[in-house]
């Protein structure tokens, strides 16, 4: 039962953004929005049903975009900032402040 729960409000949060753009954006009443959210919701699990299409299109998303994804939240971390995080009492020396790939780095000090 818990888990049903957890399910259906998951999925009222889900489908918060859209209802409140449509109305936001056309000006539909509530009732409307979510007659059409629901819809729209119901044609794609509908046409989404073929394993084959799911299988292809989940390969696709976990094989390029998700490694594409982390690839660009490392750069936007680590390549904006290379050195001292401004306004932050934490300091790294770089890669050379690593032992080796599988140690803690030696040189991060948190009260500088």
């Amino acid at each position: 039962m818990a888990v049903l729960f957890a399910a259906v409000t998951s999925l009222m949060n889900l489908f918060e953004t859209p209802i409140e753009a449509l109305q936001a954006q056309f000006g539909l009443s509530r009732k409307m929005a979510v007659v059409i959210t629901a819809f729209a919701a119901a044609a794609v699990g509908v046409f989404i049903e073929s394993a084959d299409m799911v299988s292809v299109w989940m390969d696709v998303v976990s094989i390029y975009i998700i490694p594409l994804g982390a690839l660009l939240a490392a750069v936007m971390f680590f390549g904006s900032h290379p050195g001292d995080l401004p306004g932050s009492r934490c300091r790294w020396d770089g890669p050379e402040s690593w032992e080796n790939g599988l140690s803690l780095p030696r040189n991060i000090s948190l009260w500088d």
